[in-house]
C-alpha cells in the first residue's frame, strides 16, 4: 500500500486576512507618521512664538531703562495731557511727561490699548548695536513696529522730596501677536534700577 501523499495548501481565507492585517498596520503606521509630522510642526511654532515674545519683553525693558536714563539728564518739566495725541512730540526719542492730574490716561485700560495701536506714547528708534530693522511682512531679525514709550509724574516720594515717575513701555516681536508691555516707577535722583511692576503680554 502506497503511503498518501498531502500537499500543504494556502487556504485563500488566510491569504485574504494577512493582506487585510497588512493594510490596516499600513494605515497605522502612516497616521503615527503624519501625527508624528503635525506635531513637530506645532512644537516649532510654539517654540518661534515663546522666541519672539521673549524678543519683544527684552525689547521693552531696554526702552523702559531708555525713558529712565532720558527722565535722569532731561528732568522735563510735566504738562496736562487731554488725550493720546498729547502723549507724544512725533519726534523721536523725545518723550512727553504727563502731570499726576492730567486727564489722559483715564484708565490702565484705555493707555493699554493706545500705546498697542500706536495712538499714544514717543516711538522709541534706538540707534548703533541695538538699532531695530521693522518689517509689518515678517523676517529675521525684524520687528512689527518701533516700541513705543509712555511718562507719567505721580508725585513725590515720601521721605525724599524725589519726583516719582511710571513709564510704560510697549514692543513688538516679529508680528503684531507678540507684543509686550512693561511698566515701572522711578524715582529722581533715581537709584540703581527701578522697580519693575510686571509685564502684561
Amino acid at each position: 500500500m502506497k503511503p498518501s501523499a498531502f500537499t500543504s495548501r494556502p487556504r485563500r481565507g488566510q491569504n485574504g486576512f494577512v493582506l487585510i492585517a497588512s493594510l490596516i498596520l499600513m494605515v497605522v503606521i502612516t497616521l503615527i507618521a503624519v501625527a508624528m509630522f503635525r506635531g513637530s510642526g506645532l512644537q516649532e511654532k510654539i517654540a518661534d512664538n515663546l522666541r519672539e515674545k521673549q524678543r519683544a519683553f527684552d525689547i521693552a525693558q531696554n526702552t523702559l531703562t531708555f525713558g529712565q536714563n532720558w527722565l535722569s539728564a532731561n528732568a522735563p518739566a510735566p504738562i496736562a495731557c487731554a488725550d493720546a495725541a498729547a502723549t507724544h512730540s512725533h519726534v523721536a526719542n523725545t518723550p512727553v511727561v504727563c502731570t499726576q492730574t492730567s486727564a489722559y490716561p483715564p484708565d490702565t485700560s484705555t493707555l493699554m490699548t493706545d500705546l498697542q495701536t500706536e495712538t499714544a506714547g514717543t516711538t522709541y528708534t534706538p540707534s548703533g548695536k541695538a538699532a531695530l530693522t521693522i518689517s509689518q511682512n515678517g523676517g529675521q531679525d525684524t520687528i512689527y513696529a518701533y516700541p513705543r514709550l509712555f511718562i507719567q509724574n505721580i508725585g513725590i516720594q515720601a521721605g525724599t522730596g524725589s519726583p516719582l515717575y511710571r513709564l510704560t513701555a510697549v514692543a513688538w516681536g516679529g508680528n503684531s501677536s507678540t507684543v509686550a508691555i512693561v511698566q515701572s516707577i522711578y524715582a529722581l535722583p533715581a537709584a540703581p534700577g527701578a522697580k519693575d511692576l510686571g509685564s502684561i503680554y
